[in-house]
């Protein structure tokens, strides 16, 4: 079954950690430690046994966590340009946008992994360095799939149909992801079905237009996408276009399109 949505709930007592709010699911704020554990500081989390560090590019920290038998990724924002930080002040924080950007793909049928929660500094603070936790999910990244697993082109064929079937749904509801690309992509496969997961949903919106709809295909149909065939692209582009109720003729317009945006 597909998520709902993510509530989080504020906890207004941060002690002597400056003026931040910190939201937290209700499963997950009942964890013995887990609250104090979400005050520490990206440096702190580092030096943590339990941490291990993932590569990621320099605008963020990302660390996965292992904590009472459970796995989270502990993804921290940092400092950006000026004006990007007088934008979050009226916006929300990254971290805060990616909690709303997940809610958003979730309302359309589509999964992400499970944001845990928020924490962000208030008032004309709020641009500052953030972090959002997610709750690990099992699965490889499409771009990691491709470069490195060796896949048929029946496996290709049938992940590319189930990935085009997937997004279609996204796009049906008007949501588009706006960082589409291959390494934001989870890759599942159980019984012989693809499941999908999104991931960097900052950017996720409803008001994307055909524009944004555009250049999430252009960013999926990244020209370096290893073992991936041109056939199993079309594939893709085909379930997509189908599932969206595209005749055969825009159908081939689309893929003109997209490749070349790509």
């Amino acid at each position: 079954m597909k998520n709902a949505g993510f509530a989080l709930y504020p906890i207004n007592d941060t002690g002597d950690r400056g003026h931040f709010r910190l939201m937290v699911s209700r499963q997950d704020m009942l964890l013995p430690g887990f609250v104090e554990l979400l005050l520490k500081d990206r440096d702190e989390i580092g030096r943590l046994t339990t941490a291990r560090s993932i590569s990621t590019v320099p605008s963020t920290s990302v660390f996965m966590l292992s904590f009472r038998d459970r796995a989270y990724y502990f993804k921290y924002f940092n400092l950006e340009e000026l004006t990007k930080r007088i934008k979050a002040v009226f916006r929300g924080s990254r971290a805060f946008m990616a909690w709303k950007g997940a809610n958003i793909l979730s309302s359309a049928g589509c999964d992400t992994p499970r944001v845990v929660a928020v924490r962000e500094f208030t008032g004309i603070k709020r641009g500052m360095p953030s972090l959002l936790v997610t709750e690990a999910y099992e699965g490889l990244s499409l771009r990691i799939l491709s470069r490195t697993r060796p896949m048929s082109a029946k496996v290709q064929r049938d992940m590319a149909r189930a990935l085009g079937a997937d997004l279609a749904r996204m796009h049906n509801k008007g949501v588009v992801h706006g960082d589409l690309h291959p390494g934001n992509v989870l890759v599942k496969e159980k019984g012989g079905r693809y499941y999908f997961a999104y991931l960097d949903t900052e950017r996720a919106t409803v008001r994307g237009g055909e524009k944004g709809i555009l250049r999430d295909l252009a960013l999926l149909n990244h020209p370096n996408l290893g073992s991936i065939t041109p056939m199993a692209r079309t594939y893709f582009l085909l379930s997509y276009s189908r599932h969206r109720g595209f005749s055969a003729g825009q159908a081939r317009i689309l893929m003109g399109k997209v490749a070349g945006l790509s």
